[in-house]
Order: C-alpha cells, then sequence, then structure tokens
C-alpha cells in the first residue's frame, strides 16, 4: 500500500526508518551524536548480523596485521569518540 510505514498508518510515504532518520537530523548535534553511539553499541551486540565482503574483511586483515605489528599505529574507539565529543 502506498502510504502505508511498518506500523501501518499513513506517514506522507516515508518508511519509519526515513522519519527516525528525518526527525534525528533535527537534534543538535551533541544528541544526534548521542544516537549514533546508541545505534553502534546496538550492532556491537551481533556483529555476525552484518557479514563483511572480501574487500572489508581484506581491510580489516591488513589494520589487524599493521596493528600487530605496530600497536602505536592506531587510534582507540573511546579515544575517538571522546575526540568527536569535544568538537560537537
Amino acid at each position: 500500500m502506498v502510504g502505508q510505514g511498518a506500523q501501518g498508518g499513513y506517514n506522507g510515504g516515508m518508511t519509519v526508518s526515513e522519519r527516525i532518520i528525518r526527525e534525528a537530523l533535527l537534534l543538535p548535534p551533541a544528541q544526534r551524536l548521542a544516537v549514533i553511539d546508541r545505534l553502534w553499541d546496538g550492532l556491537a551486540v551481533s556483529p555476525e548480523a552484518l557479514p563483511l565482503s572480501d574487500e572489508q574483511r581484506r581491510e580489516l586483515d591488513r589494520r589487524i596485521e599493521a596493528m600487530d605489528h605496530d600497536p602505536t599505529c592506531g587510534v582507540s574507539w573511546e579515544d575517538v569518540k571522546s575526540e568527536r565529543r569535544k568538537q560537537g
């Protein structure tokens, strides 16, 4: 049906995901980042649900090898998030 979302109600032709994204983009940057963090953490609970392409697998293997060779060559996820929060 045209205009029906996952909830079954009329939504102007937008999917539930499109409505969520549209509303999230109206949030201030710090709140958008908090939403991103929650979504990302939710994905981390079941990484097997997101299969990798061969190219992605090769890139991850390359990065793991680089980290094994020189553990100081990378930045932790916590450091990345912390820096991003300071900017936002």
